[in-house]
């Protein structure tokens, strides 16, 4: 008996090309999500994390909307990121909640 392929949920941060803001978002299907979006705008997949549970990825998203120290906290990762792969991080290290 093959064993069931596991369904993920995903938590995203996107950026649209035009404007810099920072989109986030929750999803079981990454790349559908993604492709609905770029039909709208032009955005950049910028990161993602990946659950087991539906709910904690509900959770995560929540707690990243609410602009807190969460989020705080992965804007500077994202920042320290782009930053080692010569890529502007301004949208990242400014004191905006955007």
């Amino acid at each position: 008996m093959e064993a069931k392929p596991h369904t993920f949920y995903y938590v995203y941060v996107l950026k649209n090309n035009d404007s810099n803001k920072l989109y986030i978002g929750s999803t079981n299907n990454l790349e559908r999500r993604l492709e609905e979006h770029r039909k709208r705008a032009a955005f950049t997949l910028l990161y993602y994390e990946a659950y087991i549970s539906e709910k904690d990825a509900r959770i995560r998203e929540s707690r990243l909307k609410k602009f807190g120290k969460a989020y705080q906290e992965l804007k500077k990762r994202i920042g320290e990121s782009l930053k080692g792969v010569g890529v502007n991080p301004t949208p990242f290290t400014e004191n905006s909640n955007e």
